[in-house]
């Protein structure tokens, strides 16, 4: 039977850090040419010799504002006959439509 020492010992064998791993720089399997310059890598963003984009236009669409009525046959109460009347309560809304040309 084997002791904890041992036990640990094999864990750390099999399990712990691996000594041929390549760094996160050098993922190649070829070898270097001494004759050969090293390319430049680019920077990050935006490059000097392209334009940059063109700006967004975020001006908004024109509204069209409509109203709407409820017909007057559906402004009594259903029950007694009696008009409705208001509680003050109304809420604005607005309804996003998309046109498109083709």
């Amino acid at each position: 039977m084997r002791t904890v020492p041992e036990i640990r010992q094999l864990e750390a064998d099999r399990f712990g850090k691996k000594t041929e791993k390549q760094s996160a720089s050098d993922r190649t399997n070829r070898l270097d040419d001494p004759n050969e310059q090293a390319a430049k890598k680019k920077k990050r963003g935006q490059q000097p010799a392209n334009p940059r984009p063109k700006c967004r236009d975020y001006s908004q669409p024109p509204a069209r504002i409509q109203e709407v009525d409820v017909p007057d046959d559906t402004k009594v109460c259903a029950c007694c006959g009696l008009p409705l009347k208001g509680l003050g309560q109304h809420e604005d809304s607005e309804q996003i439509e998309i046109e498109t040309v083709t």
